[in-house]
């Protein structure tokens, strides 16, 4: 460990990864335990380290050849920079808008790299997802109450699944072992006692296709048979549980889907769709401004799409798509190529997919940094697959 650290892009990731912390940690004690000036001061020096940090490694090694990818990210790194001055954002929203794009692009560079940070750093990572966990399970506590109408959502909970999902490529190319199913079962739990709609099925729905992708490669069809089913009925044997203990709370809150439109997404999707529909031609086509939607609605969009093609515009949007279908082929590939990585990429882009349609993952910066980061890597991994396929 000692020496990783002394080389130099170690050092500066091991940097980059505590500066996130500080910002994802500021995240979660936000509300009533930070003071609301030194909270946002934290904020803005965390994400002003995260984002100089990894423009200073993008720029370190990029080559000067410019693929056609990297050319696409570029163009719209200057579409939302350019947004983002035109209407007159301080310099704070714009490194927030630009931070995803950022975070993406590190970590397309760091898959370049021969070590593999993910497995080599993969203590300093275990104990991020410790302290992550204790901030989780703190805030699940004094959250926590048997009166329903008393209990609030514990949206850091998101955070298992952010800083949880890297440390399941420690298990790659190995047999499912205790450690990987008590990973996972921390994730479920918490997530089930977040009392999040949309992070709970993130995560069953994706932790479901990661036992069924290992299963497919690791067991025999007899085993399959019985294990692939067992685990997800211990998954939602495990939600049930936790249900009934809160007083039939998760049950609550998904039978409510139907009388709040999902906590009024449906009001807030119609209304930003509209409000596209009758915007200007330039506003139609380079948008209103980063996180736009929650001056109009009162709320940020809760899909990704609906709130990029309002803040960016058309433009933005078909960027955003171009590189969703990049991120989709990357998963595709390594299906095809059987790669130790593809349980991770698949239930990591599911996550991805689920909380991009009914939250948000671009949208804010302590989110979209450390996910993004890991997708890009995930998405390089597999180029040097097909780089190395071709040498052979």
């Amino acid at each position: 460990m000692k020496r990783l650290i002394k080389e130099s892009k170690y050092l500066a990731h091991i940097i980059l990864m505590l500066a996130i912390d500080m910002l994802v940690i500021n995240q979660i004690l936000r509300f009533g335990t930070l003071p609301e000036s030194i909270s946002i001061t934290i904020y803005g020096y965390s994400l002003l380290a995260s984002c100089l940090i990894m423009v200073w490694v993008i720029f370190r090694e990029c080559s000067y050849k410019i693929e056609r990818f990297q050319l696409i990210l570029l163009f719209l790194f200057m579409l939302i920079g350019f947004m983002g001055f035109a209407n007159s954002n301080a310099f704070s929203v714009i490194l927030a808008s630009e931070a995803g794009l950022l975070a993406f692009s590190y970590g397309h560079i760091t898959g370049h790299a021969d070590n593999d940070i993910y497995v080599d750093l993969r203590h300093f990572y275990l104990l991020q997802w410790i302290v992550m966990s204790y901030f989780v399970v703190i805030e699940i506590i004094e959250n926590f109450t048997k009166i329903i109408q008393a209990r609030s959502d514990v949206i850091a909970a998101n955070n298992m699944i952010y800083y949880g999902f890297p440390l399941l490529l420690l298990f790659k190319n190995k047999r499912i072992s205790a450690p990987e199913i008590l990973l996972t079962v921390f994730i479920v739990i918490a997530s089930a006692f977040s009392f999040k709609r949309t992070t709970l099925i993130a995560v069953i729905i994706s932790l479901a296709v990661y036992y069924i992708t290992r299963l497919k490669t690791r067991v025999s069809s007899a085993k399959k048979i019985i294990l692939i089913p067992t685990f997800i009925l211990a998954m939602v044997a495990i939600v049930r549980k936790i249900d009934e203990y809160s007083g039939g709370h998760i049950t609550k809150r998904f039978s409510d889907i139907s009388a709040t439109g999902g906590n009024n997404r449906t009001e807030i999707w119609s209304g930003t769709i509209e409000a596209i529909k009758n915007s200007s031609f330039v506003k139609l086509f380079f948008g209103h401004g980063f996180n736009s939607v929650k001056e109009l609605m009162g709320f940020s969009a809760h899909n990704d799409y609906i709130e990029i093609a309002y803040d960016f515009g058309i433009i933005g949007l078909l960027i955003y798509i171009l590189a969703n279908c990049y991120v989709l082929s990357c998963v595709v590939k390594a299906r095809k190529r059987n790669m130790d990585e593809y349980p991770v990429f698949i239930t990591t882009y599911i996550a991805f997919v689920i909380l991009s349609l009914f939250s948000h993952v671009y949208l804010y910066a302590f989110v979209a940094i450390p996910f993004l980061m890991f997708m890009g890597y995930l998405c390089q991994k597999v180029q040097n697959g097909l780089i190395d396929k071709e040498k052979e």
